[in-house]
């Protein structure tokens, strides 16, 4: 419960500055060992650089101290100001949190292009499968 709330808040400080009111578009996650951090940040720098993405990290000392003590980061790609691309870690569970938003700036077949993209890159390098948790 206590993972969920944060993911909440997380996700509303990260899109608390647009004016835009929007319900995610695909949500999934995953099993996930801390200690393979290293392994996934990089691949979102790689993939929003080739796609014209802006990233976004929250303070990792801060992320952990939302997970209790444990490794944890929160990274957002922005695009035209919009937090389209959300993957987190944070809470208590041990799982590995990916969130689409579609705002309507980029088209939707480019958005879950990147996702897919992002989603096969993470589970080829970190040996672990995302299960979709919600869909719109």
């Amino acid at each position: 419960m206590i993972k969920w709330m944060t993911l909440v808040l997380l996700s509303l400080s990260s899109v608390g500055c647009n004016s835009k009111s929007v319900a995610p578009h695909m949500k999934y996650f995953a099993a996930f060992d801390n200690s393979k951090i290293e392994v996934v940040e990089p691949i979102l720098d790689v993939i929003a650089k080739r796609n014209n993405l802006e990233v976004s990290e929250k303070d990792p000392m801060k992320m952990k101290t939302l997970s209790q003590g444990k490794e944890a980061f929160f990274t957002a790609l922005y695009f035209h100001g919009d937090s389209v691309l959300i993957l987190t870690n944070v809470g208590v569970s041990g799982k590995l949190v990916f969130t689409v938003t579609d705002y309507g700036e980029i088209p939707l077949s480019d958005l879950e292009r990147i996702a897919n993209e992002i989603i096969n890159a993470i589970e080829a390098a970190a040996n672990l499968k995302f299960a979709i948790l919600e869909e719109r």
